[in-house]
């Protein structure tokens, strides 16, 4: 980790930042594994914290992408309803530029139907329309 964190440090580069986050993230996963999960936490936030920026400063579908990694690691951990509307928001913004990388958007929605353990369209739609209305306030929060 001092390897990666010195490299991006001193290089700066997107690549650098990138690794650095990557490096985070696995460090996240190890704690999670071990139980640790406030460690996995501070992990998984500074990744999301580097992964901002790129997307900030980049602005592609693959910083977009690592930053929507970021926040479903985040909500897996905390089942803040913030962080699945980030994932979700994202998701379908790279499903709409067609750069859904690995099914995001399938996928996310399958972990809204499993975690509001949702059975029929209706409800599956509202619950949709309600999280892009927050990741809409959020959005608008950050700009």
């Amino acid at each position: 980790m001092e390897i990666r964190e010195g490299l991006a440090e001193q290089l700066g580069t997107p690549d650098s930042l990138r690794d650095l986050s990557v490096s985070c993230d696995k460090l996240g996963d190890v704690a999670v594994a071990e139980g640790n999960l406030q460690e996995a936490k501070a992990y998984y936030k500074r990744s999301m914290e580097i992964r901002e920026r790129l997307s900030e400063t980049l602005g592609t579908p693959q910083s977009l992408d690592d930053l929507l990694v970021s926040h479903a690691k985040l909500f897996a951990l905390s089942f803040d309803t913030d962080e699945l509307a980030w994932t979700l928001g994202i998701a379908c913004e790279l499903h709409a530029a067609g750069k859904d990388f690995g099914g995001r958007l399938k996928t996310t929605m399958g972990i809204i139907i499993k975690h509001y353990h949702i059975e029929t369209q209706e409800v599956f739609d509202a619950k949709v329309a309600e999280l892009l209305a927050r990741y809409a306030e959020l959005k608008d929060k950050k700009e």
